[in-house]
């Protein structure tokens, strides 16, 4: 039994334990949301990131949409949606290369992301806020295979995508100088990385660039994002299963820097 039975088996006790705790607790939701006053945000996004050990690094400037409460409010539903536009074009190279895409393909030429966060248990603020986590991000970029003697140069369109499932934590700090908004918001996620578009349909071209025909890698993920008013920094350790693949496989630390800000619809 490898890696891939156990990620399943533990997205399915995720799944189940994440329909429980929603049966079980809808009546202390309803009461919190009463009190509660969501606010819908058009908001700015862009961020620089960097890949310890590859030392690959991008970044990405996006729009999008996010849902929540209003600082000093305990909303238990959060969600975002975003359009991305990155700073990698093309892939071409070493397997690095490629393997970097798929581990973050935010960085690509255009890419789409979603999160979806629920504090279902009705825990006192003072202890944070503890929920689950859904999110999806999938970003475009054209993969690059170098001509050789006997074989020309091949370009296919590839779409990397990247799916978790796990818990979350936020904690806001109550006491933060004054004029300022501080916060911490922890995830520890099972995750499915995929690839698709031309290069998906295309296994031989997938085990050129990265010695392998899989198309699906799963894993986990661990990570937290310290935020002061619009300015963030976040730290995520991702480990991927799949064979050996540098710059995707074994463990991958990511580190972002970015500034995002928005304003009230």
């Amino acid at each position: 039994m490898g890696l891939r039975y156990w990620v399943r088996l533990a997205a399915g006790l995720v799944s189940i334990s994440w329909c429980s705790l929603a049966l079980a607790a809808p009546r202390a939701m309803a009461e919190a949301d009463k009190a509660t006053e969501y606010r819908l945000r058009a908001v700015g996004d862009g961020y620089a990131q960097l890949q310890v050990g590859e030392t690959a690094t991008g970044g990405a400037l996006g729009v999008g949409l996010v849902l929540d409460a209003p600082p000093g409010k305990s909303g238990r539903v959060e969600a975002s949606v975003f359009y991305k536009r990155g700073t990698v074009d093309q892939v071409q190279g070493g397997r690095s290369s490629f393997g970097n895409f798929l581990l973050s393909p935010s960085s690509g030429t255009y890419s789409f992301a979603g999160s979806l966060n629920l504090f279902p248990l009705p825990i006192p603020d003072d202890l944070g806020r503890w929920g689950l986590r859904a999110s999806i991000d999938s970003g475009k970029s054209d993969w690059l295979l170098a001509a050789t003697a006997t074989d020309p140069e091949v370009k296919k369109a590839t779409v990397g995508t990247v799916g978790g499932l796990g818990a979350v934590a936020r904690l806001e700090f109550k006491n933060p100088k004054e004029g300022n908004q501080v916060s911490f918001v922890g995830h520890a996620m099972l995750t499915m990385r995929t690839i698709r578009g031309d290069a998906g349909n295309d296994s031989d071209f997938v085990a050129a660039v990265l010695g392998t025909r899989h198309r699906e890698f799963y894993g986990y993920e661990v990570g937290g994002e310290l935020r002061i008013n619009d300015v963030y920094a976040s730290v995520a350790y991702a480990k991927v299963g799949g064979g050996r693949i540098d710059g995707l496989t074994g463990g991958q630390l990511l580190i972002s820097i970015g500034v995002r800000g928005g304003v009230e619809l």
